[in-house]
C-alpha cells in the first residue's frame, strides 16, 4: 500500500515524522482528509481533532490551529499547538472548560467572550482526543513517535 512521508512541527519541535497512510485535519471549510498523491495545496487548520492512520490505527490529537502543505513528496503539519491522545491532561481542561464557560455566561464585554469561546472549543477538544488515553485499541502507544 503507498503512503505518504507526514511530518507534525510545533514551534518549539518535530511532533512526528514518518510514513502513514492518511492524515484528517480539521478546517474552517470541515475535515479534509490526505491521501497519498493528494494534488498539492495549502489549507489553514482550525481548532479540533487531527489525526493519521497508519496500518488501520488511528493517532489523534488535539490541534488549535496550524497550516496543512501538501507538496509532491512531503505533507506538513504547521501546528501553533498540538497535544497527543496521551499528553492531554483531562483534569486541567475540564477546569478550563468550566471558566471558559463562566466567562460566557457573563458576557461582559464581546473580547471576553470570543476568548473564551475559542478557550471553549480548545477545552472540548483536548477532552474529546483525551478520551482515547485509555483505548489504545484505537490509539496504540507510539511514545518513539513523539
Amino acid at each position: 500500500m503507498e503512503r505518504l512521508t507526514l511530518e507534525i512541527l510545533t514551534p518549539e519541535r518535530k511532533k512526528f515524522s514518518g510514513e502513514v497512510d492518511l492524515v484528517h485535519v480539521p478546517t474552517k471549510s470541515g475535515p479534509y482528509t490526505v491521501l497519498p498523491n493528494t494534488y498539492p495545496l495549502h489549507v489553514v487548520i482550525e481548532t479540533g481533532e487531527l489525526y493519521y492512520q497508519v496500518d488501520g490505527q488511528q493517532i489523534s490529537f488535539a490541534i488549535s490551529g496550524g497550516v496543512l502543505m501538501v507538496k509532491k513528496d512531503i505533507t506538513t503539519v504547521l501546528a501553533e499547538t498540538i497535544e497527543r491522545f496521551d499528553e492531554i491532561d483531562s483534569e486541567r481542561a475540564k477546569m478550563a472548560k468550566k471558566r471558559a464557560e463562566e466567562i460566557i455566561a457573563k458576557q461582559e464585554s464581546n473580547k471576553d467572550v470570543k476568548k473564551a469561546t475559542a478557550a471553549l472549543m480548545r477545552a472540548l477538544t483536548r477532552l474529546k482526543v483525551g478520551e482515547y488515553s485509555g483505548s489504545f485499541d484505537k490509539n496504540p502507544s507510539d511514545s518513539d513517535l513523539s
